[in-house]
């Protein structure tokens, strides 16, 4: 019988509009033949599997997810044993997924596969042994919800993890699988499984806390604008007030203060403490925001505490606290020493943020706890 042939095109793998750019690590679609960022296009970041229905969905996802790799690797230390071509582990690389358009990462996956087959089969499973799964599968649940999803956010945690736990080799090795996958490949490879994990020895940390000195660093917080210009500048050992205007407000209000906003994994919150220095400057309405502390955005998200320049007092190494309990991914706060709504605006007094606690529940968002 005649073998008929044909000229493979990339539409017969994956759809031709749409790809993976290495610059800046996004996925991009053609739109009216210009290509553009698309990262709702991006199989790493889409969950499409429905949560496993079992008595403990986040122990049997990690399961999963530490078989599935477990199983992958034990296929490509045979590949390479046999001699199979980059591209042809590649391919098995892209296998383990087998949801959304991976193959546009086969760029990606050539350089899992060159490294693991720098590597060679004896070094990878001296770096992970059958053992090292059951750490992998630990992490994993230890940085899950309930029902099995990975935190928002956490994948970076969780590679930390793997490679302070691991070892450099093994760590590099699970994290180049983790990174190919994305959050959305997890949670899909957790939710497709069929294993039943053991999690009740994992130790995972029931509560976390971290104090951000800023005398040290920022810390990952950020100043932050309502329309024109930043509040706050960090200097040598704290952040110092600075004038700007929020227009998002109806009318305009000129402050002088500091704004801060943290984005994180998700978490339970349950303590934030600011310590600051202030003194009040000109206020042309008493019952106007002085402090507010929220939950996402400073309008849109819960606000925690609200606080009028009335309540505020001077002083130095003053506390503003908020207790409860939160599901949280960001937060931010502002503090003002002065209100002017009327131009030409006036601005005064001082603030100075000294530093941020943070506690709640679960692993610690930013590594190991530093609380004394």
């Amino acid at each position: 019988m005649p073998m008929i042939r044909k000229q493979l095109k990339p539409s017969d793998v994956y759809p031709d509009d749409i790809r993976y750019n290495p610059s800046g690590d996004k996925v991009e679609v053609l739109i009216d033949g210009v290509w553009t960022e698309a990262p709702e296009s991006d199989p790493r970041q889409q969950t499409t599997l429905p949560p496993r229905l079992t008595a403990d969905p986040a122990c049997d996802g990690a399961q999963s997810i530490a078989d599935a790799l477990q199983n992958q690797i034990a296929g490509i230390t045979t590949a390479i044993d046999n001699s199979l071509t980059l591209f042809q582990i590649a391919g098995l690389i892209l296998g383990l997924f087998s949801f959304g358009v991976f193959a546009i990462f086969i760029n990606i996956a050539l350089a899992i596969a060159d490294y693991m087959f720098g590597l060679g089969s004896a070094a990878i499973e001296a770096a992970l042994p059958p053992s090292a799964y059951d750490t992998v599968a630990c992490i994993l649940y230890c940085h899950m919800d309930d029902n099995g999803r990975i935190n928002k956010g956490d994948l970076q945690n969780i590679q930390q993890d793997m490679v302070d736990q691991l070892g450099a080799t093994g760590g590099t090795i699970i994290n180049q699988m983790l990174q190919l996958a994305g959050e959305g490949g997890l949670n899909n490879l957790a939710a497709a499984g069929t294993s039943t994990g053991s999690c009740g020895g994992c130790g995972c940390a029931t509560t976390w806390c971290e104090i951000f000195d800023f005398a040290a660093d920022s810390g990952g917080w950020q100043e932050k604008s309502l329309g024109s210009g930043f509040w706050g500048t960090l200097v040598p050992d704290q952040w110092d007030g600075t004038d700007a205007i929020d227009t998002v407000s109806s009318p305009d209000l000129a402050h002088r203060g500091v704004m801060l906003g943290r984005i994180f994994a998700t978490r339970t919150v349950t303590h934030i403490a600011v310590n600051y220095d202030l003194t009040k400057g000109n206020i042309d309405q008493v019952s106007g925001s002085g402090f507010r502390l929220s939950s996402g955005d400073i309008f849109t998200g819960s606000v925690l505490r609200n606080i009028a320049f009335s309540v505020l007092v001077n002083g130095t190494d003053l506390t503003q606290d908020w207790t409860g309990s939160i599901s949280a991914e960001e937060i931010q706060f502002w503090l003002f020493s002065s209100r002017d709504q009327s131009v030409p605006y006036a601005y005064g007094g001082v603030v100075t943020i000294k530093s941020i606690l943070m506690e709640g529940e679960g692993e610690n968002p930013f590594g190991p706890d530093n609380c004394p």
